[in-house]
């Protein structure tokens, strides 16, 4: 159990050491939301780390980025003031937003479409995804792994599912493969 008395000494302390005058006058040794001034509920913003209440705070659910594995540090925190949140966590999104629309609109070709990607270079090296929960993620994860290497197709694509035991219970995880290419403009209209 936590003992307060040495923070309640301090504090009468302190506020005995005051003149009358600032005995009316607002705490100051408490720390305040940054924004508002209020002293309730107080965060901490990932990127100025200044004190900001939980009415003010912005927040980042950690879901939202999750096919993004090198994001910049500060957006592996959740909570953020409204001035660092429209500066720098915003344009970050947005940019994410993107690509990950590029990623959905992203050119497919599974390794039994040999006959329709025979002349495509095959010279990068293959992406790789582990453990994920269903097929159409680690086609996702892989065409947005793509897209962030700055290609438009995948080719020679594999999804292969393998069964886990443990004790009594039973998944099912899914990893895949396939290499990155550019495209010509011809083979992304008739995909």
């Amino acid at each position: 159990m936590v003992s307060f008395w040495p923070l309640y000494d301090s504090y009468r302390w302190w506020y005995s050491s005051r003149s009358s005058a600032h005995k009316r006058s607002s705490i100051r040794y408490m720390e305040a939301c940054s924004l508002c001034q209020k002293s309730k509920s107080l965060l901490t913003c990932a990127c100025c780390e200044q004190s900001v209440c939980k009415n003010c705070a912005l927040f980042l659910e950690q879901d939202r980025l999750n096919f993004w594995d090198q994001r910049p540090v500060y957006l592996k925190a959740s909570v953020f003031c409204p001035p660092c949140f429209d500066s720098k966590v915003q344009p970050s999104l947005e940019r994410y937003d993107l690509q990950m629309k590029e990623a959905h609109q992203l050119s497919i070709f599974f390794d039994n479409q040999g006959k329709e990607t025979r002349f495509l270079s095959r010279k990068e090296k293959p992406i790789e995804v582990k453990d994920l929960a269903d097929r159409e993620e680690v086609l996702l994860k892989l065409a947005f792994q793509a897209v962030l290497a700055g290609f438009n197709g995948l080719i020679d694509v594999q999804v292969i599912s393998e069964k886990r035991r443990n004790a009594g219970y039973q998944t099912q995880v899914y990893r895949g493969s396939g290499i990155p290419t550019m495209l010509p403009d011809r083979k992304l209209a008739k995909s």
